[in-house]
């Protein structure tokens, strides 16, 4: 299981680590040792955009950072919408460590 290490808003966007606590999380398939996945969203308050990364190390999730191409990180996160996805995430199988 992933628990949230640190989590810190910005003006212009977040960060968040995350801690492997559980020896029984599934680990993300061979090829997503050291990885990076960007998406590209767009939100009302956001006209430049922003966008979303998550890297991986070692099959498992360490980050997730999100940002503004201009502007502040606005507030209702409920309403960005997807754009661009630069990685396929979708084909991933889980495997237990």
């Amino acid at each position: 299981m992933l628990s949230i290490e640190y989590r810190d808003y910005t003006d212009v966007g977040f960060k968040t680590t995350f801690a492997l606590v559980s020896d029984q999380t599934p680990a993300l398939s061979e090829g997503f040792d050291s990885q990076q996945a960007n998406v590209y969203a767009d939100h009302p308050h956001t006209p430049a955009g922003a966008g979303v990364s998550l890297q991986t190390e070692k099959g498992s999730i360490k980050s997730l950072n999100g940002y503004v191409f201009g502007g502040k990180w606005p507030t209702g996160e409920s309403e960005f919408r997807v754009l661009q996805l630069n990685y396929s995430l979708t084909n991933l199988k889980a495997e237990t460590v």
